[in-house]
Formats: structure tokens, C-alpha cells, sequence
């Protein structure tokens, strides 16, 4: 339901008192958390400078942590409700690497939807196990995003007829906020014996709400999350947290020295004191501004769908039965007005307005506690001026928009065949001479490639590109649209000799 007032909107009150002023025009709805390092103030700046130091008998060590660390981690632990957690310096990216490599090896057989994270997918060329992609009814029907979710029925339905799976690895939130039903999912999961393992980059903030916000991974009884602090919390890029819960560490679902050996594989040994520093301030401060102050930006993000719902040719998520969404989050959908959502950004952009991301037909824009009021209202007026003018603007119209959506939506979901192992097409072959996208069908992936953002693949190594796949990432090319795992706009095949 719409909120009718704008009246009693308040800026977070004295803990952000050093934030509530802008430090330039621009205006930005997008990750890092921090928003332009209003968070900081010069004594915070300085502090974390001088955190930039090694492992000396007084600094601890955030591989082994003993002391000061250690008590951080611990209090990190009890706000994430984990059994144990660890700071990542270099992102989620290497969180999901660690948590993969500590459960996994070339015995498992790891169960995921198929719209994951291209680190994934290098992550299980390394490790070298089978993986299984849950199967989904009418991808993306749901309309919120392109990414299909399955739910826990067809999860419970698969596994009966799969009991080689050891684990289930599921997204939540996805990138466009939508959030799964992580406790029904740990039921069935635990119910057949496999660990539930969480890429929660976007959620870190959930565990600091109220009411409004979704259940955390570690709550929902998953076994390992990852977070990305950075994204939705005021810690800097590319901060990140690993949690293992009180119950996959009880049961030896999940071994600690793993998951700590893993940590030293995969992060630099000489990880960021200044990083994992700011996380720490992030965590402590939030705690302490507590779940009014992210109620209060709940109300102000659902004020803002309101309004953008009484644009014409504008339309914002609302919840379903089947799925929750973060709610500093709005995933707005233009397809109805036929407008190029990307020029809407660029628009919004000439206005000093950035928001995080834009497909052909959706905006994307993400909030923190640190916005003001007048930020929102800024936004929702350039919303409305941008589409009672869009000529003026350059909106464009592109003739096969509505197909471009459909062959994105099938793109997330298709299992194309896979004729070359994983491991087998990154380490062991080589690419041949690349070609142009439009002869790409038929041919086998060298690289994955991606829409970036989000950076989830619509093709994997060793995988045929089906024809339709050809079609959307050439139509895709000619709009402009950010494509990575290609060469020099190319694609890179297999040579199969």
C-alpha cells in the first residue's frame, strides 16, 4: 500500500550528525554502502589509516585471530547470529570461494539455481565437483527480475530424485532484491542431508531491521553466508564477512580449521587491517543506530514506490506470497512506457542523480540510512520530469525492446549443452580465433560471458551458445550494454582440435 505523507520524514538523527550534509550535488543510489564517504568523518578517515599496518603482537591477525580481532569478530558473530565468523578484505568474491572450496571437492555434487555469480563459476573449475541447476517453471514469470528462483517444493521434488546432491547453493537476495524463502529451503535441505550455503552479498544490512526486512541466511538456518559488507553497510570497498552457523558447527556440518585453511588459500596474506577495520566500525555503529533508523528508510523507500507508481508507464515491485524483497532496494520497471531504461539512467545522471544499475527495461537503485530527505524527493521529481519530456530527454524506443526482455529472462534459465567439462574448457583448452557475436551459435564458450553489471553468466565455459543466445547478445551489443567474457567486443570459442 501507498504511504500518503511525506510528513514526519526525519534525517537519521545525532550518531550520523557528521553525515547529514552533502559533500557535492551529486546524488548517489548505489553501492558502496558509505554513500560518498559521508559515513566518515576526518578522525574516522584517520583512524582507519592508521590501522594500515601488519601483524604485530598488538594488531592480532585476521587469519588467526587471537586478540583485538578476535573480540571483533566475536561481536560481529553475535549481531549476524553465526557461531563464528571471519572479515574478508577482498570481498565477497573470495567469500564464496572459501565457502565453497571448505564443503566441496571433486566427490560433491553441488545443487544451484542457475543465475549465480561468475566467481561460481571459476570456483567449481577449480574444485572440479558435479553441479546439478535446479530446474524452474516459466523463468522469470514472477516479473520482478529476470533471475528465476525456484521454490522450495521444486527443490524438495528434485532432490528426492537426486540424493548424490551433498549441497544446495542458493542467492538471496538476488541483485534486483528479490529474496527466497532461505528457512523453508534449510528444511529441505537439511531434511536430504546436504548443507545449505547462502551468497547473501546484498543482505548484510537485514540483520539490523526491523519488521520490514527479511530473515538473515544465519537466522534462516542456512550452514555458511557470505556478505558483502561494502554494498549495503557504511564499510569500505571491498569489505566482506563469513559466517558459519551455531548448528553447522555443532553438527560438523562445517569444519572450522576448513573453512581457516581456505582463508589462507584464497586471500592474500597480507590481508587489510584498514578493511576489515572499517567493517568493524560499520558493524558497531549500525548496531548501536539501531532498527528504528532502518524502519524509518523503509518507510521512505516505500514512500518513493508510491510516487514512482503514479508516473505513467512506470511501475515498482510489491511483495508476493512466494517471495519478500529488501526494502532499500526498488527494481523499477519501465517496459510498459516502451522507453530504453539505460536512458532514463543517463538522464537521471545529467540531473547529478546515479543510481546503480539499469537493464533494457528496469532501474535499479539502492538505499542506505545515510540518504535525505531531500535526496528521495530529488529523485522522484527527476523521475517525473524525465518521463512527461521524453523526447526532450533522448529517451529512445528500440523496435525489439519487449524481445531483448524476453531473451534476457530465458537467458538467466537456459542450461545450454554442455560439451566440454568445466574444468576441461578453462584450464585445458584453448580459444580460438575470436568471431563476431552473430556467428557465435553452435560454437563452444571459451569464457563465461555476462551482463556486468550483474556479472551473472548466460553462457559457461564448455557450453554450445544456442541460437537464441547469439540473438540477444548481438541485439545487446548494438544497444550498448556492458558485456563481459568477450574480446575486444568479440566471442572467444573453444578450439575443439
Amino acid at each position: 500500500m501507498k504511504e500518503s505523507s511525506r510528513e514526519g520524514r526525519q534525517t537519521p538523527g545525532v550518531f550520523f550528525s557528521q553525515t547529514t550534509s552533502l559533500k557535492n550535488k551529486k546524488i548517489g543510489f548505489h553501492v558502496p554502502g558509505h554513500i560518498g564517504a559521508r559515513f566518515f568523518d576526518d578522525r574516522d578517515c584517520r583512524r582507519l589509516i592508521d590501522e594500515d599496518t601488519t601483524e604485530l603482537s598488538s594488531t592480532d591477525d585476521l587469519h588467526d585471530p587471537k586478540g583485538p580481532v578476535l573480540e571483533s569478530l566475536r561481536f560481529a558473530a553475535e549481531v549476524f547470529g553465526s557461531a563464528y565468523s571471519f572479515f574478508l578484505c577482498s570481498g565477497t568474491t573470495t567469500g564464496l570461494r572459501i565457502m565453497l572450496s571448505a564443503v566441496l571437492d571433486e566427490a560433491s555434487v553441488l545443487l544451484t539455481s542457475r543465475p549465480v555469480h561468475m566467481s561460481v563459476v571459476w570456483t567449481l573449475s577449480i574444485i572440479g565437483c558435479r553441479y546439478l541447476f535446479l530446474p524452474h517453471k516459466d523463468p522469470g514469470s514472477e516479473g520482478s527480475a529476470p533471475l528465476s528462483m525456484a521454490d522450495a517444493k521444486e527443490m524438495e521434488d528434485y532432490l528426492a530424485v537426486h540424493p548424490e546432491i551433498t549441497d544446495i547453493l542458493i542467492t538471496s537476495p538476488d541483485y534486483y532484491g528479490r529474496c527466497a524463502n532461505l528457512c523453508e529451503y534449510a528444511k529441505v535441505a537439511h531434511r536430504h542431508g546436504c548443507r545449505l550455503l547462502v551468497d547473501e552479498a546484498h543482505g548484510a544490512h537485514f540483520a539490523f531491521g526491523g519488521d520490514s526486512f527479511p530473515e538473515t541466511a544465519m537466522k534462516a538456518g542456512a550452514d555458511i553466508a557470505v556478505q558483502s559488507l561494502h554494498k549495503t553497510l557504511p564499510a569500505l570497498t571491498p569489505a566482506a564477512i563469513l559466517h558459519v552457523s551455531e548448528e553447522a558447527q555443532a553438527s560438523g556440518r562445517v569444519s572450522r580449521s576448513r573453512i581457516a585453511e581456505r582463508l589462507r588459500i584464497y586471500e592474500t596474506s597480507s590481508p587489510s587491517f584498514t578493511i576489515a577495520a572499517s567493517s568493524d566500525m560499520a558493524i558497531r555503529r549500525m548496531k548501536q543506530a539501531g532498527p528504528e533508523v532502518f524502519e524509518r528508510t523503509a518507510k521512505q523507500v516505500r514512500l518513493l514506490a508510491g510516487e514512482l507508481r503514479d508516473i505513467p508507464g512506470i511501475s515498482v515491485d510489491d511483495p508476493t506470497e512466494e517471495f519478500t524483497f529488501d526494502p532499500l532496494r526498488l527494481t523499477i520497471h519501465t517496459e510498459t512506457s516502451g522507453y530504453y531504461a539505460p536512458d532514463i539512467r543517463d538522464a537521471l545522471e545529467r540531473r547529478g542523480i546515479f543510481i546503480e544499475f539499469a537493464d533494457p527495461v528496469r532501474l535499479l537503485a539502492i538505499f542506505s540510512v545515510l540518504h535525505e530527505d531531500r535526496e528521495f524527493e530529488s529523485f522522484s521529481s527527476a523521475m517525473r520530469q524525465i518521463m512527461e519530456q521524453p523526447e526532450k530527454e533522448g529517451l529512445r524506443r528500440p523496435e525489439k525492446l519487449s524481445e531483448i526482455s524476453r531473451l534476457m529472462t530465458r537467458a538467466y534459465a537456459w542450461c545450454p549443452e554442455q560439451v566440454i567439462p568445466l574444468r576441461e574448457a578453462v584450464f585445458a583448452r584453448r580459444g580460438a580465433s575470436p568471431i563476431q557475436l552473430s556467428a557465435s551459435a553452435g560454437k563452444v564458450c571459451a569464457s563465461p560471458v555476462a551482463f556486468y553489471p550483474p556479472g551473472i553468466p548466460v553462457i559457461w565455459p564448455g557450453e554450445k551458445v544456442p541460437e537464441e543466445l547469439t540473438e540477444l547478445l548481438f541485439l545487446a551489443q548494438g544497444l550498448g550494454l556492458s558485456l563481459t567474457g568477450l574480446s575486444d567486443g568479440l566471442f572467444v570459442p573453444l578450439d575443439l582440435k
